[in-house]
This record gives C-alpha cells, sequence and structure tokens, in this order.
C-alpha cells in the first residue's frame, strides 16, 4: 500500500452568530472529492482550544457557552476564529475557517442600592456623600443618576462612582423645593 495523492475539499461551514450564554455546535462537514479510507477531524486557528470535537470521525465541533461580557477568545472582540482540517487515511488533507460570533442580548439581573444614611450638615458646609454600595451583581459597568425633588441642586462629579455633592447653602435662604432645610 502506498499514499496515494487526492485533492478533496470541506464544504464552507457559515460563519455563525449565535446569543451569549448558548452553547454552540456546528454541522457535520461534509465534503467535496473522494477522501482515501477514514477521514480524522482537527481544529486550529487561532481560537482553536476554546472549542472541542467529540468524535474526530463526524467533525461535529462544540464550544460551551460563553458570556459577552467576558469574551474568551484572543482579541477579546467576541469573534471565535477556527479552522477544520480533514485528513485521510493517506495524509490527503483539506481545512475551512469560519467565525462564531457572540451577540450581546439583554440579561435580567437584580440588584440594589444599599441604604445611604440621611445626614444633617452644618450651614454653609459643602456636602459629599459616601460612595453608594451595591448588593447584587449587575452587568457590565453601572452608571449613577439622580432624582427626586431636589435633585438639581446636586451634583454627582463622577456618574461611575455615584458621590454626590451639595454646595454650601445657607440655613436662611433655603433652596429646597418646600423650603424647609
Amino acid at each position: 500500500d502506498v499514499n496515494e495523492a487526492v485533492t478533496f475539499t470541506i464544504n464552507p461551514i457559515a460563519d455563525e452568530t449565535i446569543d451569549e450564554n448558548t452553547e454552540y455546535t456546528s454541522i457535520a462537514p461534509s465534503i467535496d472529492g473522494t477522501p482515501i479510507g477514514d477521514v480524522t477531524y482537527t481544529l486550529a486557528g487561532t481560537d482553536a482550544s476554546l472549542f472541542t470535537i467529540d468524535d474526530t470521525a463526524t467533525g461535529v465541533v462544540t464550544m460551551v457557552a460563553r458570556d459577552f461580557e467576558a469574551p474568551a477568545d484572543d482579541n477579546q472582540d467576541n469573534v471565535y476564529e477556527l479552522s477544520i482540517t480533514a485528513t485521510d487515511d493517506d495524509a490527503n488533507s483539506a481545512s475551512e475557517d469560519w467565525t462564531v460570533t457572540i451577540r450581546d442580548v439583554n440579561e435580567a439581573v437584580t440588584f440594589t442600592i444599599n441604604p445611604i444614611a440621611d445626614e444633617t450638615i452644618d450651614e454653609n458646609t459643602e456636602y459629599t456623600s459616601i460612595a453608594p454600595s451595591i448588593d447584587g451583581t449587575p452587568i457590565g459597568d453601572v452608571t449613577y443618576t439622580l432624582a427626586g425633588t431636589d435633585a438639581s441642586l446636586f451634583t454627582i462629579d463622577d456618574t461611575a462612582t455615584g458621590v454626590v455633592t451639595m454646595v454650601a447653602r445657607d440655613f436662611e435662604a433655603p433652596a429646597d423645593d418646600n423650603q424647609d432645610n
């Protein structure tokens, strides 16, 4: 028996986009041409280590569910690049590249701002709050905003920290909505 050179190709595998937190399973690759003997599939490519071929005879590729907010791909852009190679018994081979893109999905999570104690300050003193602390796990960055009857009298200098300030106020000239300081 001698190795015989034959040419075959893997038909194109379409790039896919899947929702985050969803496992990926590819189609079984199909081959054009006639390989000699059995075909064995292997993976290569930038992000190949994040994929698995459970059965090297079928070439079906899987990837565990991925979180969009914590990309694991090489360049951290949620586009996972891989290549599959089919090799026959006589060492003839063909390869096909494709990508799996993870799509961000709005995820419902519950978190709360821990209570912030009411404060009394002396007149003519600037007020600066503590940075609010959060109970729970928000997704991504948290941005703070103000609301309420007297919100326009306060400022958030850095919306990422949530520290609130108010300029010094004169007790004899209340600026709050109901004039009760």
